[in-house]
């Protein structure tokens, strides 16, 4: 013939069939592993931010009663002090993920002082003043909220993700990324390319459920800065409580 036979190109080829199914199935593998992983996080981080905010209302609303309540200065200085002590114990908990019972902090017994003090006040309280009544009451209710928002508070921090779970986070993904490095096209700067964002992308994704799941370290944390208003204004009368918001 008048025009030679093209000579064969060995470097391109058709896309394996077989690697795109084995990527297909382990993304979908990966993909709903991954959004139940996530959405859990979420569901526990959302949790944790929720009972955070009952407990600085129910320490909020408790310091302004205990301000209320006709004690003397020296008790009502001493039960602030014990409650900005309690504060703090949350602020560290909150900022470390930890809970610091069993060791030598600052424990419920901080919050559990007030309650010998308003059940005598409740005993010798005139039955014609409802509103000291009232008062007191309403700080008894505010210590049984603390403290079952505390409980409530370590449940959710012993549910983390699991090591094992993370596990097959990676495991899936390492073989999904092992189905696209089969998938070659036969240009190296292609290749490349598929192989670089497939490692970006799994990076990103895994990075984001980690932060989430460390609530207290990251980006995406609880927001601690509502303790600071509750020993923010007032004073007991010398000015060294009513400024701890530090």
């Amino acid at each position: 013939s008048a025009f030679p036979e093209p000579e064969p190109n060995f470097d391109i080829f058709g896309i394996n069939d077989a690697s795109g199914i084995f990527v297909t199935n382990m993304g979908l593998v990966f993909s709903i592993l991954y959004g139940f992983v996530f959405s859990r996080s979420y569901a526990r981080y959302d949790e944790i931010s929720r009972v955070f905010s009952v407990e600085a209302a129910n320490l909020h609303q408790l310091v302004n009663i205990v301000r209320l309540i006709d004690f003397d200065q020296t008790t009502q200085h001493d039960l602030l002090i014990r409650l900005r002590n309690y504060a703090f114990q949350i602020r560290t908990e909150i900022t470390t993920g930890t809970t610091l019972h069993g060791v030598n902090e600052h424990s419920v017994d901080d919050l559990y002082a007030l309650i010998p003090y308003i059940k005598k006040l409740l005993l010798l309280a005139d039955g014609t003043n409802e509103f000291d009544r009232e008062l007191l009451n309403g700080s008894l209710e505010s210590i049984k909220s603390l403290l079952e928002a505390r409980y409530e508070r370590w449940d959710l921090f012993s549910k983390s993700v699991h090591w094992v779970i993370y596990g097959l986070l990676v495991l899936s993904s390492q073989l999904m990324f092992f189905g696209i490095s089969l998938m070659q096209s036969g240009a190296a700067v292609l290749d490349l390319l598929f192989c670089f964002l497939t490692v970006l992308s799994l990076v990103a994704i895994m990075t984001a459920l980690s932060d989430l799941d460390l609530f207290y370290a990251g980006h995406i944390i609880v927001d601690v800065s509502r303790l600071d208003h509750v020993f923010s204004f007032g004073t007991d009368g010398d000015g060294s409580v009513g400024n701890s918001g530090n």
